[in-house]
C-alpha cells in the first residue's frame, strides 16, 4: 500500500516536512555523539575517557531534570498554558 504524499503547501505538508527534518536531526546528533565517544576513547586514556564520560552522564542528568521541570511548569501553572493557546 502507497500512501499519497501530503502537499508542501498544507499543514499537514509543513508538519510531515518538519517531522522529517527533526527525525534527521536526531539520528545526526546521535550517531556524531557516539561518533566522537569513540573518537575519544581511541585517543584519550582510561583515566581521561573516564573523567569524560563522568561528566557527560552529569550533563546528560542535568538536562533530563531541566526537561522535567519545564513540563512540570507547563503542566501545574495555568498561566503558561493560557499563553501557548492550550
Amino acid at each position: 500500500m502507497k500512501l499519497p504524499h501530503p502537499d508542501k503547501g498544507t499543514l499537514v505538508g509543513r508538519a510531515s516536512n518538519a517531522l522529517g527534518w527533526s527525525f534527521l536531526n536526531n539520528v545526526v546528533a546521535r550517531l556524531s555523539t557516539m561518533g566522537i565517544g569513540v573518537a575519544l576513547a581511541r585517543l584519550l586514556g582510561p583515566k581521561e575517557f573516564g573523567a569524560f564520560a563522568v561528566s557527560i552522564v552529569a550533563m546528560l542528568a542535568v538536562l533530563s531534570f531541566n526537561f522535567i521541570g519545564d513540563a512540570l511548569r507547563d503542566y501545574l501553572d495555568p498561566r503558561s498554558r493560557i499563553e501557548a493557546g492550550l
